[in-house]
C-alpha cells in the first residue's frame, strides 16, 4: 500500500475513476464548472501519462465496461431530453447515438424556496458478450442499442408494471444490470414532493424489483418492496427489512438471511457478499448465504479492481 506515483489530469475539476479493465487501461470521470464540463479521461496507470480526453456531451447516468472499452448513456445537461448512448474504445476513439423515444435529465420549477426539480433517469444495463446495450424508460418502453452498429431498436410493455406509479410521481429513477442468458435485474425509486407548512418535502416509494427477459420481452416482479440490489454471477441480491435474499436468473429464490433491521445495502467481491447496516457488516458466502461473520461496521470501503 506504498504510494507509487502520482498523475495530475491538468484540468480545473473533479475526477474520480469509474472502471479499470485492463492494467494499463483506468477510465475516469472529470467535471468542471461555469461552463459545465465532462469528460471522460482515459488513463495508463503504468506510464502515470493521459492516453486521451474525450468531451461528453451530458451527464453520465450509469456506464458498463465492454469488450473494446466502456459504454456511457448520458442525459442532457439542460431538461429532459432524449439520452444519447457512447462507446469509447481503449484508445479515446468515440462513437455516439441519440436514443430519441427515452428521455433523461432535470427539469427546475420555481423560484428560491418553491424550487423543485422533476427527476427522469432510465436504467441501463449492457450485453457485454453479445455487444447490446439496453436502455430502460420508467414507463415501459426499452431501447436495444446494437453496439457494433449503433442500431437502434425498441420494445414496449416490458416493465409496464415496474413503472406504476408514473402518474402520481415527479421523479422515477430505475437501475438495471445485466445478469447474463438474456436477462436483465431492474429496480428504482419513484419520488413525489408535496407542499408542507414549512416548505417542499421530498419522499421516495421503491419501485419494486423486476427481471426482465429480452427474448421475450416479459417482465416478472420479485420483490415489490425493493429499491436496490446487487448482482454476484447468475443472482440477484435484495437487502432490507432485516433479511438479504438471493434470486436466480429464472426469479425464483434461492435463501433469505436475517441481517440487521434497518437500512442496508449490499457490494460483492468475489465468492463473498457483505451487507453494511447502520452499525454492522454481515460477511456472507454468496453462493450458499451462510454467515461467515458479523462484524462492527468499519470506517472504511471496499473498493476492486473489474475481474
Amino acid at each position: 500500500m506504498q504510494l507509487a506515483g502520482a498523475l495530475a489530469t491538468g484540468r480545473t475539476g473533479s475526477v474520480y475513476p469509474v472502471a479499470w479493465p485492463e492494467e494499463r487501461r483506468l477510465y475516469a470521470e472529470g467535471f468542471g464548472c461555469c461552463p459545465d464540463r465532462t469528460e471522460v479521461v482515459l488513463v495508463d496507470p503504468v506510464e502515470r501519462s493521459v492516453v486521451a480526453r474525450v468531451p461528453l456531451d451530458g451527464v453520465p447516468v450509469s456506464f458498463s465496461t465492454t469488450a473494446d472499452g466502456i459504454v456511457f448513456v448520458l442525459e442532457s445537461n439542460h431538461g429532459i431530453k432524449p439520452v444519447r448512448v457512447v462507446e469509447i474504445d481503449r484508445e479515446g476513439g468515440a462513437r455516439s447515438v441519440i436514443v430519441s423515444q427515452i428521455k433523461a435529465g432535470t427539469k427546475w420549477r420555481g423560484n428560491g424556496s418553491n424550487r423543485r426539480a422533476s427527476m427522469r433517469q432510465p436504467g441501463f444495463a449492457v450485453d457485454r458478450a453479445g455487444a447490446v446495450a439496453y436502455v430502460i424508460d420508467p414507463a415501459g418502453l426499452v431501447a436495444r442499442i446494437e453496439l457494433t452498429t449503433l442500431d437502434v431498436s425498441y420494445h414496449s410493455g416490458a416493465t409496464r408494471r415496474i413503472a406504476r406509479a408514473k402518474k402520481r410521481i415527479e421523479g422515477p429513477m430505475l437501475f438495471a444490470r445485466w445478469m447474463g442468458d438474456g436477462r436483465i435485474a431492474i429496480s428504482g425509486a419513484t419520488g413525489r414532493s408535496r407542499k408542507t407548512a414549512t416548505g417542499w418535502q421530498q419522499t421516495w416509494s421503491p419501485a419494486g424489483l423486476a427481471v426482465l427477459d429480452t427474448r421475450t420481452w416479459m417482465s416478472r416482479i420479485l420483490d415489490v418492496t425493493a429499491n436496490y440490489f446487487t448482482t454476484a454471477g447468475d443472482s440477484v441480491l435484495v437487502a432490507g427489512n432485516g433479511a438479504l435474499t438471493a434470486y436466480d436468473r429464472d426469479g425464483d429464490r434461492r435463501y433469505t438471511v436475517s441481517i440487521p433491521v434497518g437500512n442496508a445495502y449490499v457490494s460483492v467481491f468475489g465468492d463473498y457478499a457483505y451487507a453494511w447496516s447502520s452499525e454492522t457488516v454481515t460477511l456472507l458466502d454468496v453462493r450458499s448465504g451462510s454467515v461467515v461473520a458479523s462484524l462492527p461496521k468499519p470506517s472504511f470501503y471496499l473498493v476492486a479492481a473489474d475481474s
